[in-house]
């Protein structure tokens, strides 16, 4: 059987031969209950209610899934009836925070369009961009692959204005995305909805507060620049 108690709801165990007689109020999923008074040598002034859901019960495995972050449903008398997944406020907040950063991560390394060629931007790929920049300000043409040409050819002859072109339109690429995430971030900490906030995608518009800023910051570019 699956024991939990307490108001956080961690799971406290899974004990074949549970002492019943150490609690004053023990329900299960069954249609019973129990009311039991407590041992005289239990921790005093403590009086928990203690679920007890059995092996063979479908909460079981909810109980499992959710916990820690899991709300009880109980009936009248109080009898469990349903397990739902539940997060405070703070811990929406963190999770969606922790998706916006992953994906603002992806689409910087997902890279851009330019001049008809597809370039990605991992790590890697911008580090060889900046430092093949350094080349061509030096007026000295760049042999470079885009992401979408043929591995099987040869890589392709930049002039040093095409490609401090594209190491522009990548860093400004970039400063747009992060720029976006951090105040999208900012909107998100202040939201008190937690379906409003579950809702929230990456590149959806930033509120107007925040839009202006994002203005502010980047002379009116956006992402239809890129």
């Amino acid at each position: 059987m699956l024991i939990f108690k307490d108001n956080t709801w961690q799971i406290n165990g899974s004990y074949p031969d549970f002492d019943y007689t150490r609690y004053e109020r023990v329900y299960n999923d069954k249609l019973s209950d129990y009311e039991i008074k407590e041992k005289e040598d239990y921790i005093e002034n403590v009086n928990p209610v203690v679920y007890v859901i059995s092996d063979d019960s479908p909460l079981t495995s909810k109980v499992m899934q959710y916990a820690p972050n899991m709300k009880v449903i109980t009936d009248e008398k109080g009898i469990v009836i349903d397990v739902i997944e539940d997060y405070s406020l703070e811990d929406v907040i963190k999770l969606k925070i922790a998706e916006v950063n992953n994906s603002c991560n992806n689409t910087i390394y997902n890279g851009i369009d330019y001049n008809g060629e597809h370039f990605d931007l991992t790590e890697e790929d911008q580090i060889n961009i900046m430092s093949n920049q350094k080349t061509a300000e030096l007026g000295i043409p760049v042999p470079y692959h885009s992401s979408s040409a043929d591995k099987t050819l040869p890589c392709k002859i930049y002039t040093p204005e095409e490609f401090i072109g594209l190491a522009r339109a990548a860093a400004e690429f970039k400063v747009y995305q992060l720029s976006y995430c951090n105040l999208l971030k900012c909107q998100i900490w202040e939201m008190t909805d937690k379906e409003e906030i579950k809702a929230i995608k990456y590149g959806d518009s930033l509120n107007d507060k925040y839009q202006n800023m994002l203005n502010q910051l980047l002379g009116g570019q956006n992402e239809t620049n890129f």
